[in-house]
């Protein structure tokens, strides 16, 4: 029953599967291999390909990694705000869209909207692309 689920829970079990898949995916496990200061188990081209990208990425709480990025300057802001974002795996990606796109709060906005939406917490690559495509391909959104 879903009403009994503890919300930390969940949030626990989401990112531990999220942990778990990025390992599934070569880019994403070279890069926390690298991470973890265990670059001698790679080849020389997988470990210079994940140092390339470190110094963007870093491990948080359960192994999972995130995307450093900063958010855009406000006009009464003098310097940028630094911002993680999960790197969602691939296979996770529609799972993702749907609960950004399709949420009852603020469900079924526009491309632009849902993108913003998106890149504010998480990071794949590709992201505007997949969530064009998601946007456009929705029965409802289409519908009106």
């Amino acid at each position: 029953d879903a009403e009994g689920v503890d919300p930390l829970t969940g949030q626990r079990e989401r990112r531990r599967r999220i942990a778990t898949a990025q390992y599934e995916e070569w880019r994403w496990a070279n890069l926390k291999t690298v991470l973890h200061g265990e670059e001698s188990t790679l080849t020389y081209r997988a470990a210079r390909d994940a140092w390339k990208m470190s110094d963007h990425f870093v491990l948080c709480e359960g192994n999972v990694l995130y995307n450093v990025g900063t958010r855009p300057l406000r006009s009464d802001q003098q310097q940028e705000d630094a911002m993680l974002r999960q790197v969602v795996p691939s296979t996770m990606i529609p799972e993702v869209l749907q609960n950004c796109h399709d949420s009852l709060e603020r469900g079924h906005q526009g491309v632009a909207r849902t993108f913003y939406r998106v890149k504010l917490d998480y990071y794949w690559i590709g992201l505007y692309a997949d969530v064009a495509r998601h946007v456009r391909s929705c029965p409802d959104c289409s519908s009106r």
